[in-house]
């Protein structure tokens, strides 16, 4: 499968192209399987971003959420064959996910870590920022930073939380208008969560019992 395929790291760049190929009959495996997931946010953090830009959020650098919402890009790219990265509104959906209180603090910040690792890995390649490359020498940065073994397990998290953002319900931010359900064509099944019963309420209720 695609995803062992990341975590073993045999990735280049015909991979690349393969995974954005073999991507919707592989994530209609998962629908099947009835794998689905949904998760929470909320956090705080300093405010990271410079006096003349708006801040995108206080978890990272502008900069660290620009590359990882491309990265994103790539690994679910728009191109006809599914909902995208941006369709399913992952960026936003990590964020989420990135500022629930249960979340361990280094964990939190592994994710702004590993953006800083591939804005790196372009500079030493490419003597830009990742974000300023073209979409050629990005897929490149992605194929070789895959292949080592300390930073593939980014890349495999990143995926984790594409698959949650295609198969959440829409109550956490992700998948609006039940775009990936639909484009799975699967049945989520009933009851539904609302407001009272979601993730972080149920918390919040159990905190105050």
């Amino acid at each position: 499968m695609i995803r062992s395929e990341i975590n073993n790291a045999e990735f280049n760049q015909e991979r690349v192209t393969s995974w954005k190929l073999s991507r919707g009959s592989f994530l209609k495996s998962i629908a099947l399987l009835s794998i689905s997931t949904q998760f929470v946010v909320s956090c705080h953090t300093e405010n990271k971003s410079t006096a003349n830009e708006k801040q995108l959020t206080p978890l990272m650098t502008n900069l660290e959420a620009r590359t990882i919402i491309v990265v994103q890009s790539i690994l679910f790219p728009n191109d006809g064959n599914g909902p995208s990265a941006e369709d399913l509104n992952a960026f936003e959906y990590l964020l989420w996910f990135l500022q629930d209180e249960l979340l361990d603090d280094y964990d939190r910040k592994s994710y702004a870590k590993g953006a800083t690792k591939v804005n790196n890995k372009a500079q030493e390649l490419f003597k830009q920022d990742f974000v300023a490359l073209p979409l050629s020498q990005q897929e490149e940065v992605v194929a070789l930073m895959v292949k080592n073994k300390k930073t593939k397990m980014w890349f495999s998290r990143l995926v984790t939380y594409l698959f949650e953002a295609l198969l959440a319900d829409p109550i956490y931010g992700a998948n609006p208008n039940n775009i990936g359900w639909n484009w799975l064509e699967h049945n989520p099944g009933q009851p539904r969560p609302t407001k009272e019963i979601s993730y972080p309420t149920i918390f919040e209720t159990v905190k105050r019992n």
